[in-house]
This record gives structure tokens, sequence and C-alpha cells, in this order.
């Protein structure tokens, strides 16, 4: 017997206090992804390829860094988690010799809070506004 499945995409409409509040989310996302891609590189290099840091690595770092940098406990858990595996997933990219990895710059960042199986995601860019 076949099975057949289904996915469904949602598009969140936010209101101006809920995006606004969402974008404040983004430097500290954007923190947090440099920060770890740094750590995976500096390990890197210094290993000469032998050693390499994983989701799991990171994720147990993030109670940690919330002790060390206060502000990032603002953000909920899971767009932290979901920036941990979004850059495991440009790591996996990066060995499979697809496009590089590149740091998140001030101008454009994404921001994804994961409430259930829906997704937020904004672009923003450098008016503030989506992009």
């Amino acid at each position: 017997m076949a099975t057949i499945l289904k996915a469904f995409r949602y598009a969140l409409e936010p209101n101006r206090a809920q995006d606004a509040a969402l974008r404040a989310w983004v430097p500290s996302l954007r923190f947090l992804w440099n920060w770890m891609l740094a750590q995976r590189s500096d390990a890197y290099q210094a290993s000469e390829g032998r050693v390499r840091i994983n989701y799991p690595d990171q994720a147990a770092q993030l109670p940690a860094m919330k002790a060390m940098f206060p502000w990032l406990g603002e953000v909920p858990s899971q767009p932290l988690q979901q920036t941990l595996m979004d850059l495991e997933k440009a790591f996996q990219r990066f060995f499979k010799r697809r496009p590089p990895i590149r740091p998140l710059r001030p101008s454009t960042a994404v921001v994804r809070a994961c409430v259930g199986r829906k997704a937020y995601r904004s672009m923003v860019g450098p008016s503030g506004y989506p992009s």
C-alpha cells in the first residue's frame, strides 16, 4: 500500500509589536552564528582538519553562553538552536564542495522562530524592512 505524505507551509503575518520583538532577536542570532562559525573555523584550522565541531557540541554550550552573555537569554532557545542547525547545514554543504559559508553581515540577517511546525522567516535589510 502506498503512503501519501502531505506538507503544509504557513506564512505568518505578525502584528507590529510581534514583528518588532522578532527583529530584536536579529543581533543576538547574528552574534551566535558568527561566534560559533569562528569556533568551528579555529578548531578546524588548529587541528589541520582533524577536528570538527558539530551541532551537539555547540548546542551543549548554549547554557554557558547565556550565562556569559545575559542578553542571549532574552531570545528563546528554539531560534538559538535553529541558528546552530543552520550553521551545521552550512558546514555540511561546505564539505560537500557546495557554495561557501559566509558570516552574517549587519546589513542582512534571517530570523527563524520555530513554534511547533510553523516558522516565521523575515529577511531584514539595511532599511529595517523586509527585503
